[in-house]
């Protein structure tokens, strides 16, 4: 099984990896990007509790895809890695696109799982990245709503064409992943 995490810029999509990775003995996969040169890093973490990977390197509050340098290399990592386990990826770069997406998701087994951080707390907790970044709020949130209202949108479409595509409910993100992921166990030894 696969899960894509989505949600705007302040939904806190980085929050469900990192507590997976510090609550669950997660260790480190090493090696080189797939599809370009690179040096050896974290390509990701591995958490046996669940038969778990998740997508790139949690060491700054942009990680996960968002440090992955082009949606090959993440493609690349997905099917070099999701029959042997379930996989979690999530990040800004993959939250905004539907077309690419829903096509590779095509005869796999995937679960889009969005965020419901209503869109007040997403500017509030970009503004709070800002400060204590030493930067000011936001001028304009216009991109923050834009990018909100987009991601947002494509839940249903990805429903309409056959995707499991849910609403994760604000608040109770972590237990409903950790659901999921003990379903998909259950599943995987029945």
């Amino acid at each position: 099984m696969n899960i894509a995490i989505r949600g705007a810029y302040g939904s806190a999509k980085i929050s469900i990896p990192i507590a997976l990775i510090k609550l669950h003995d997660a260790v480190p996969i090493l090696g080189k990007p797939l599809t370009y040169e690179g040096k050896v890093g974290i390509l990701g973490y591995e958490i046996g509790e669940y038969n778990l990977k998740i997508l790139g390197r949690y060491e700054t509050q942009c990680g996960g895809c968002d440090g992955i340098k082009t949606q090959d290399e993440i493609k690349a990592r997905i099917k070099a890695w999701e029959g042997e386990s379930n996989l979690m990826l999530e990040g800004i770069l993959v939250s905004h696109t539907f077309g690419p997406w829903n096509e590779f998701a095509e005869h796999r087994d995937w679960r889009f799982r969005f965020l419901s951080t209503d869109l007040q707390t997403c500017i509030a907790r970009v503004n709070a990245r800002r400060a204590a970044s030493g930067k000011g709020p936001l001028d304009d949130p216009k991109n923050i709503v834009k990018d909100w209202s987009q991601i947002r949108s494509l839940q249903p479409k990805f429903q309409a064409n056959g995707h499991d595509s849910k609403w994760l409910t604000f608040g109770a993100e972590y237990p409903e992943i950790i659901t999921l992921l003990e379903q998909a166990n259950e599943q995987r030894h029945a």
